[in-house]
């Protein structure tokens, strides 16, 4: 040394679930070849659907930017053992060249406790004898068979010819460098295969500081606090919400929308079914346009749902439940339901049942409680299904019986006119149930020709019988009070 040795203060890394510097020591590993497998292992990822689409880039990322090949060892006192014994030179010295492999028909076994053909346990390290290997495998060594596991594979009730591949594999982001790559290497080098069709890539829960979750931060909470509390429809609704590939804050708030949106299922089919069960063919103009809106419903909440887009599905779902079902089509109905006989009441009965029933199989795999109590009340014994999530999913075939309406906007025309009305009764005092004398109502020429085809619900929703028109050219409606019922 030139000069004495002093102390000196420079970054050192730490183990990051301790408080212990980490320490590089040179050892001894198992590998397995991957670097020359990248192209075979992109191709396989352009195979694979990625949900969302974008998240394939991640994947892709990764495996053109490998530089070194999979290291399969690990250094733990748990894990699963890797099934090697090495022969023992004179000396008691390992010869790393000479491993001893277990034939098939053994395994599995422990190295450390089974001893290899041929020997007995008073070879382990002796000299010419043997020793275990000592290191376990990577995790991802092992996970990453789940779909083989799950197919049995190797098993006598072998399932691999009709559940390989998989439909799909649900993850994290974190992980696709991971768990969904060692899958897919793992697949590729035992069956010359993609280990499933689909990819569906989720977010972290996020605290409400916007920080991930985890035990190792003490942030997490336990789920079985929240359903006690809000109920498990409420907290699957939270869950479903999460759009994929994001992530979700824990957010109470969300669990009382849930909350809300249960009691209102609840309430709703209370008014439902509480009226005897009608069926007809026969639909006025308004209940033929609502079941349109219900058909195209189904359509577009099936598409999301087959592309594994939930909290679209849910969101489209819950938005027609409120604005569409209960807080207008219901509304618009609802005193000929209770008042008129014959044809009329049971085309609204028919729509209103079949409205419900539509609304609770589409939310079923997102609150499948609440769903299910209120299908067993009646549904089942009409479907001869015992539970919701035995019923066939709605499709087109429906509505198809129904006759169709003449304009397909007749529901959107009811629904603008009655808001019109609503906001016109609420800027005058007046109580939205309140009557009113005389309306009127300002829109174009098509329009009046649809409100006068569903004139006596729109009368009776409105609660006003005398309308006075003004073709004004537009397509938006305006309804204005004239005369109001106290001023008589």
């Amino acid at each position: 040394l030139i000069k004495d040795p002093k102390k000196i203060k420079h970054p050192v890394r730490f183990y990051e679930k301790g408080e212990s510097p980490i320490e590089y020591i040179s050892s001894r590993q198992w590998f397995v070849k991957i670097i020359d497998k990248k192209e075979k292992l992109l191709n396989a990822g352009k195979e694979i659907k990625w949900h969302p689409e974008y998240m394939s880039k991640r994947y892709e990322n990764w495996t053109e930017n490998l530089s070194i090949d999979w290291c399969i060892s690990r250094q733990r006192f748990f894990g699963v053992p890797i099934p090697i014994w090495y022969k023992l030179d004179s000396m008691g010295n390992p010869i790393f060249d000479e491993i001893i492999v277990p034939e098939k028909e053994v395994l599995p076994i422990d190295p450390e406790i089974d001893c290899p053909k041929g020997y007995n346990e008073n070879d382990r390290g002796a000299p010419n004898g043997f020793m275990g290997e000592k290191d376990v495998f990577d995790t991802w060594f092992t996970s990453s068979l789940t779909p083989q596991i799950v197919a049995k594979w190797g098993q006598e009730n072998d399932e691999m010819k009709s559940m390989f591949p998989m439909d799909i594999r649900p993850q994290s982001h974190e992980i696709i460098r991971t768990w969904a790559f060692y899958t897919i290497v793992k697949s590729l080098l035992h069956n010359n295969s993609i280990p499933w069709k689909n990819v569906i890539i989720s977010g972290w829960i996020l605290d409400p500081d916007r920080k991930k979750m985890s035990k190792s931060k003490g942030n997490v909470i336990t789920p079985i606090d929240t359903i006690e509390q809000y109920g498990s429809d409420a907290v699957r609704y939270w869950a479903s919400s999460a759009r994929l590939g994001t992530d979700t804050t824990y957010d109470e708030n969300v669990f009382v929308i849930g909350n809300k949106l249960v009691t209102k299922l609840y309430n709703a089919a209370k008014f439902v079914l509480s009226h005897e069960s009608y069926h007809t063919h026969e639909l006025t103009e308004l209940d033929s346009s609502f079941m349109g809106e219900l058909s195209k419903l189904v359509d577009t909440v099936t598409e999301h749902y087959n592309r594994y887009q939930f909290a679209q599905g849910l969101q489209i779902t819950e938005e027609f439940f409120w604005n569409t079902f209960t807080d207008n089509y219901l509304e618009l109905v609802k005193k000929r339901v209770f008042n008129s006989q014959g044809d009329d009441k049971a085309s609204a009965v028919s729509c209103l049942r079949l409205g419900l029933s539509v609304i609770l199989r589409l939310l079923s795999p997102v609150m499948p409680t609440i769903t299910d109590e209120i299908w067993s009340w009646c549904f089942s014994k009409e479907c001869n299904t015992v539970s919701i999530h035995e019923s066939k999913w709605p499709t087109e075939e429906e509505f198809s019986k129904y006759k169709k309406s003449k304009f397909q906007n007749s529901l959107e025309i009811a629904i603008k006119a009655i808001r019109s009305v609503r906001q016109s009764k609420t800027s005058e005092g007046i109580g939205l149930g309140k009557p009113v004398k005389k309306m009127r109502i300002s829109t174009n020429s098509k329009n009046f020709e649809i409100l006068e085809l569903i004139s006596n619900d729109f009368s009776n929703a409105s609660n006003c019988f005398d309308f006075e028109k003004e073709d004004i050219n537009e397509e938006e409606i305006k309804v204005d009070i004239l005369i109001r019922a106290d001023d008589l």
